[in-house]
Formats: structure tokens, C-alpha cells, sequence
């Protein structure tokens, strides 16, 4: 039971991370993808711009008579000012007239336009500009949301390396003692990681900041704290195979690499610099580049595979 639990969670984990990739990919992408559509579209369809926009609907007169609206304007404009005498101002018919030609030929565009999409919109013009404005979609989801698709990715991929045991480290694990320093370890730097990020969410809310994207530190904090039970529950089921054999210094180097930065940070930041919100505060640093660290997520992947 216990099994097939694991295994249950190892594909569901593994699944995530891959839908997350995938959607870095197609988010990366779908910028250019739009653009080379759009110029698709236009080589197809000489109006596809047209096409492509909801059906025009206009409602003003492509032929209206100019002199006979110029001469209802000014019957108002001389029945508006007919009681002003000590101010002589007279209606300008050529500018107006202009302006209404203007007025006009904007609504004759307005008409060939309706006339256009009446004649050459057809179903696979409504595919076509339904699988276009998709990728926009997608592309202006990834730019909204990238900051949070990073930590989702970041959080996801350490929980399962927490999960599977495969943090690196310069020294596998083969004692007892290796075993207890390097998830000791583990769930110390999880669990500073985890009060920092509480401790900065804290201090906004009661300084009456308001956080541009709080979702993050929570996403951190609850990714991070996960992380610290997952070692701790692997600190009190130790494999049965371990020899009793202790050597400080093979079992320092058992401590993943990642554990080694937290500590640091948190020595710096604790015990230094009295300030509990540092790890946090920093760590949130790398969200400024979003997308450089997105990429090179996506190149190790592809060479991964």
C-alpha cells in the first residue's frame, strides 16, 4: 500500500513538473508563434485583420447628404445663439464640412469592412483565428504569471528531489551517521527557509505593505516547510543497509549543497544580522529575471532528456 503511494506521488510530482516545462515551452514561444500565424493568415486571407476582429456593425449613413446636414447644423447653430446679440459669432460651414467628409469616410470603411466580413468570413477563417488568438492568450498568460510558474517549478522539483533523495551532494550517504547529519541538516535549512518567508510575509502585513505578488512567499513558505517534513521524516526512517562507521568530515560532505547555502544565509541573517526575513528577502531577488532562470531550467531539461 505504502508503494504504491509513493509511486502514486512520484508520477503525480513528475507529471506537474512536466506540464510546468511544457508550459514554459509553449509560453516561450507563443509570442513568435503568434506573429508568424498572423503573417499566415494574411497570405491566406487579404482581410484577415478584418476577419480576425468581432463582426462590424455599423450604424451611420454611408451616403448621407453633407449640405443637407451642413444646413440643419446651422439652422441650430443660428437658433442656439439667436438671443446672444452682443456676441456676433458665425457658423463655420467649411470646417465643418470637413469634418463631416471625415465623419463620413470613416463610416464608409466602417461598411466595406462589414461588407468584407460578410462575404469572406467562412468557418476555417474562425478555426484559424480561434488557434491565433489561443496563443495570444497563452502568451499574455505566461507574462502575467511567470514569477509564479518559476516558484511552482522551483518548489515542485525540490520536493521531489526531497522526496526521491536525490538533492546534490558531493558524498552519497553509507552510514548511520552520514544519514542523521544530512537530513538533519535538510529539515534545519527547510525550516529557516520556512520561517523566513513567514516572518517577511508578516512584517508586510503588519507595516501595511501590501505585497505586489504574495502568492510567492506563500508558495514558498508552504513548499519550503514540506520540504523540512519530508526530511524529517526521512531523519527517523534511516535505511537498514547503513554501517556504524563515523567520519566527520565524509558525513559533512553528505549535506546537499543547496542545505549548505540556507545555512549560511541563515547564520548571516539570524545570528548577524538579527534579521529574520533576509533568506526570504533575498531569495525572492531572483524573480527580477523571470525569464533567464526559466530558461536555463528549460536547457537543462532538454539535456536531461
Amino acid at each position: 500500500m505504502i508503494d504504491t503511494v509513493r509511486r502514486t506521488l512520484s508520477k503525480l510530482l513528475s507529471l506537474s513538473v512536466l506540464i510546468l516545462l511544457l508550459t514554459t515551452v509553449i509560453a516561450g514561444n507563443s509570442e513568435n508563434i503568434n506573429a508568424q500565424l498572423l503573417k499566415l493568415g494574411l497570405s491566406i486571407w487579404d482581410n484577415y485583420f478584418i476577419l480576425r476582429a468581432e463582426p462590424p456593425a455599423p450604424v451611420c449613413d454611408p451616403d448621407a447628404d453633407i449640405e443637407q446636414t451642413l444646413d440643419q447644423l446651422q439652422a441650430r447653430f443660428e437658433a442656439e445663439h439667436a438671443g446672444f446679440s452682443l456676441i456676433e459669432d458665425e457658423f463655420d460651414r467649411d470646417n465643418a464640412r470637413i469634418s463631416l467628409e471625415k465623419q463620413q469616410s470613416v463610416c464608409q470603411k466602417k461598411h466595406r469592412d462589414a461588407a468584407i466580413y460578410q462575404r469572406e468570413y467562412s468557418v476555417y477563417v474562425a478555426l484559424f483565428a480561434g488557434l491565433e488568438a489561443g496563443f495570444a492568450k497563452i502568451s499574455l498568460f505566461s507574462i502575467n504569471h511567470q514569477k509564479t510558474i518559476l516558484i511552482l517549478l522551483l518548489m515542485l522539483c525540490a520536493n521531489y528531489a526531497s522526496w526521491k533523495s536525490e538533492h546534490i551532494a558531493f558524498r552519497a550517504i553509507h552510514s548511520r551517521s552520514d544519514h542523521f547529519l544530512s537530513y538533519g541538516a535538510q529539515f534545519l535549512a527547510a525550516f529557516t527557509l520556512c520561517l523566513s518567508s513567514l516572518m517577511f510575509f508578516k512584517g508586510s502585513l503588519d507595516a501595511g505593505t501590501k505585497l505586489s505578488s504574495p502568492q510567492l512567499l506563500i508558495i514558498l513558505a508552504v513548499g519550503s516547510a514540506l520540504m523540512a517534513f519530508l526530511a524529517l521524516y526521512r531523519l527517523f526512517t534511516p535505511a537498514q543497509d547503513l554501517n556504524n562507521k563515523f567520519q566527520l568530515f565524509h558525513s559533512l560532505l553528505t549535506i546537499p549543497i543547496h542545505s549548505w547555502m540556507l545555512l549560511a544565509a541563515a547564520y548571516h541573517f539570524f545570528l548577524n544580522e538579527q534579521h529574520l526575513a533576509g533568506i526570504a528577502v533575498y531569495f525572492t531577488q531572483i524573480f527580477h529575471l523571470t525569464n533567464l532562470h526559466l530558461s536555463i531550467a528549460l536547457y537543462i531539461w532538454v539535456g536531461m532528456l
